[in-house]
């Protein structure tokens, strides 16, 4: 079935806009950026599971630049872990819109998070560590 864009957008309210009221990352840059991705991936017929996947794929290779301690290497980490949050946020537009809910998707939302806010400063204080060590050298 084909979504159109205002489905996808009506999608989003209610419970889920008062949860994400105070969260200025999701509020003003992940989630008006995942109404088009959202769209988009429901047109390529791909479903919610399929970009919570690439979400967590792309975290855990954003983590792994952050570690490299790189300069570079660590800001296209966060870079990457910033698309990753805009389909975080685009998975969940994708399910509400197609009504597509499963127990799978809900547990891989929950644990990609954990993994992201604890990954998050283990792999920038790795990479910052790994960093230290090599410019004294």
């Amino acid at each position: 079935m084909a979504y159109t864009y205002a489905e996808v957008r009506a999608s989003y309210g209610g419970t889920k806009a008062a949860q994400e009221q105070h969260d200025v990352m999701f509020r003003f840059f992940a989630r008006p950026l995942s109404f088009p991705v959202a769209w988009l991936a429901l047109r390529l017929g791909l479903t919610p599971n399929h970009v919570t996947y690439l979400s967590l794929l792309l975290n855990l290779v954003g983590l792994g630049l952050l570690a490299s301690g790189g300069r570079m290497m660590m800001a296209w980490g966060v870079v990457i872990i910033l698309l990753a949050l805009v389909l975080d946020a685009a998975d969940g537009n994708m399910a509400r819109t197609a009504k597509r809910f499963s127990p799978l998707g809900e547990w891989l939302e929950g644990v990609g998070s954990y993994v992201l806010c604890a990954g998050f400063h283990l792999a920038g204080e790795w990479g910052r560590g790994s960093r230290c060590c090599t410019e004294i050298q």
